[in-house]
């Protein structure tokens, strides 16, 4: 039986099961399929690597037990009921967990209306890992009686959900979102409703977000961010892009299951614009978000606005000296000849449609090329780039 077998494997464990057969509840497939996925899928997910998870389905006493053992970092007894409570986070002195969402209030809700039980065992004090238990009554079927197919032990087939991110996403006309977070639900619930306005890519942790902004053709106009991910949570990733010229300019949101009036307060201190709480309302996030978009437009129109009225009140003594220069400096930093007649563009004050529409190429080409004009020249915007080329 392949139990998350790809998740699995990629977290460097190992799945054991003991599974009796033939065993019937009476209760909705759906739900009881809930219930499974979230316990097998936890499980994986907050258990250390080279380890082997237990999964047992077993008859004792007339009730069904269904158990799922994990290697994580535990729960101590006095937090084994508020884990039932919407978005609870684990958290302890070396590692913070997202907490387990709305899954474990939903296993709860279920089990409640099928008048079953569910158990946890777990203390950290005394060793790591947790066991989950939930017991069923058994049902025994008539001879003739015609059961589903979805029994206990064919729902635990199941593939591990991933990321439903389009690949063609970098549409130039568009503002671009990333979106930081572990819980990969959410992850495709933000995308879906943002990728009709926006241009949509996500990571999984903080580490994961630097390198992809490194390596993307289009720089996130706006970063919504997660708190607490393993490798690099959301405060570090934050304090790591506050390091780099290029990217300390882009705003962020935490968006995030941490309540504490310090949480939030920490988290604005770093240089987020907002800390909004899960659970959220989404049409609040959504106007959020353009309306952060729409100022930092502004601020940026302001910017260049402000610069290019100083750069033309010496207007007169550049154009006395600055020809030279500027070819100079465009061989300098070895740019083609098509870059060459870009910044120039730019320096006139055309905008990259207009330079598109000039040199007969698209917009998109045209942003590619000033990506690697300014990676060649180490300068994150227009005004940096004029100066350097400028410059004598």
């Amino acid at each position: 039986m392949i139990l998350f077998k790809e998740y699995a494997i990629k977290r460097k464990i190992k799945i054991n099961e003991n599974v009796e057969n033939n065993l019937f509840v009476c209760g909705d497939p759906v739900s009881i399929n809930r219930i499974v996925i979230n316990l097998i899928e936890n499980a994986i997910k907050f258990s250390e690597g080279d380890c082997t998870i237990e999964i047992i389905l077993k008859v004792h006493n007339e009730k069904i037990i269904f158990s799922v053992k994990d290697w994580g970092i535990g729960i101590s007894p006095e937090m084994h009921e508020k884990v039932f409570k919407p978005y609870y986070q684990i958290y302890n002195e070396k590692k913070s967990i997202q907490g387990m969402g709305l899954g474990l209030p939903i296993v709860k809700k279920v089990i409640e209306d099928l008048n079953a039980e569910i158990i946890i065992e777990s203390n950290p004090k005394k060793e790591p890992g947790t066991k989950i238990s939930v017991i069923l009554s058994k049902y025994e079927k008539s001879e003739n009686e015609m059961v589903p197919h979805n029994r206990i032990e064919k729902i635990i087939l199941i593939n591990n959900e991933e990321i439903k991110q389009d690949p063609d996403f970098d549409q130039p006309d568009r503002q671009t979102i990333l979106v930081v977070e572990d819980n990969i639900s959410m992850v495709n619930y933000l995308i879906k409703k943002l990728k009709e306005k926006y241009n949509i890519y996500a990571a999984l942790n903080g580490h994961e977000a630097l390198k992809k902004i490194k390596s993307s053709n289009l720089l996130p106009d706006l970063i919504i961010s997660d708190v607490m991910m393993d490798k690099v949570d959301g405060y570090e990733f934050i304090k790591i892009i506050s390091g780099y010229p290029s990217y300390n300019h882009i705003p962020l949101i935490f968006l995030s299951a941490k309540s504490a009036t310090e949480d939030r307060l920490y988290g604005l201190s770093l240089g987020a614009i907002d800390f909004i709480q899960k659970p959220f309302k989404v049409n609040e996030l959504l106007q959020k978000i353009e309306s952060v978009l729409i100022n930092a437009g502004k601020q940026k129109q302001a910017i260049l606005t402000c610069a290019f009225n100083n750069l033309n009140k010496h207007e007169n003594f550049r154009l006395k000296n600055s020809g030279d220069v500027f070819n100079q400096n465009c061989d300098f930093y070895k740019l083609t000849s098509r870059e060459k007649e870009i910044v120039k563009l730019i320096c006139d004050g055309n905008t990259y449609k207009a330079i598109g529409e000039t040199l007969f190429i698209s917009e998109r080409t045209v942003t590619k090329h000033v990506q690697n004009i300014f990676e060649k020249l180490h300068v994150s915007n227009k005004i940096e780039l004029i100066n350097k080329l400028e410059a004598a």
